[in-house]
């Protein structure tokens, strides 16, 4: 079985990180934007005219440009990895599998909606933001929370497993984000390790046929 320590490289936790809150970059964006721009007043000079800038909407540009390297490092990082998973993937039999995608709702509710309601008109409110932000991604690289990522969502299921590696009774957990929007218990999957108890899936399929089967194939 390939070895699981070393983890996930910094730029992929900054990716993770980054796309989980790409939906909060876009809604604070619009936000500042559709407020800043009225308001803001063109005729400044000088150092009044870059701290009116910079107050308005550098926490636009520096959300844009987060989002932007985020998405971008996401999908190198998924691409790289399904290529190592075809080659590299070891097949397991799951002995549970609990779906927790929907967490990725519960994310988006607890983590994302009420930093959406702040203002960002100010130089407090935008590095208390900043701050805040900073915070979180500490607490956020080193959680459970890493693979609880909305826009991973759309395209992946995430799952709670416990298995044993083909021919071996040593169960073992952890979290797993898989293409297929079903796995069971008693399935057959190919898994890849990302890191402490983390997996990448490649493809599934049952383990035992079912007597129906059983039938028709001695038929």
């Amino acid at each position: 079985m390939p070895n699981e320590k070393p983890g996930l490289q910094k730029a992929v936790l900054f990716s993770l990180f980054a796309t989980s809150y790409t939906p909060l970059f876009v809604l604070v964006i619009a936000k500042q934007l559709s407020q800043n721009i009225p308001e803001f007043d063109a005729s400044l000079q000088g150092w009044r005219y870059l701290a009116t800038l910079t107050t308005h909407f550098g926490l636009s540009v520096v959300f844009g440009l987060v989002a932007v390297l985020g998405c971008g490092g996401l999908w190198i990082f998924l691409r790289n990895i399904r290529e190592r998973a075809e080659t590299n993937a070891f097949k397991v039999k799951l002995k549970s599998a609990s779906n927790r995608s929907g967490e990725a709702i519960s994310y988006i509710g607890t983590y994302i909606l009420p930093l959406v309601l702040e203002q960002y008109k100010d130089w407090y409110e935008t590095l208390a933001m900043l701050f805040l932000l900073l915070v979180m991604y500490r607490i956020y690289v080193n959680s459970s929370l890493l693979l609880i990522n909305p826009l991973l969502s759309i395209w992946y299921s995430l799952y709670d497993i416990t298995f044993a590696e083909k021919g071996t009774s040593n169960n073992k957990s952890g979290m797993l984000i898989i293409r297929s929007q079903q796995i069971d218990d008693g399935d057959e999957i190919r898994i890849y390790p990302l890191g402490n108890k983390l997996y990448f899936g490649v493809d599934h399929g049952q383990t035992t046929s079912s007597p129906r089967t059983d039938r028709r194939h001695s038929e």
